[in-house]
């Protein structure tokens, strides 16, 4: 029982630790998604600059 108990403390121990990288991974992943549209904004507005003057 004792085991059982320990072994129990240990995975929601672990599942906690999980749940933190989990979130924190989410976060930088938005953004990086969020960088990456504004870049592609900035691609955009140049293509257009660019075949503009041509």
């Amino acid at each position: 029982m004792m085991s059982q108990n320990r072994q129990a403390a240990r995975d929601r121990q672990e599942s906690v630790i999980d749940f933190a990288i989990n979130y924190k991974a989410e976060r930088e992943i938005e953004d990086m998604q969020r960088h990456l549209h504004k870049i592609e904004t900035e691609i955009g507005e140049i293509k257009e600059l660019l075949t503009k003057y041509k």
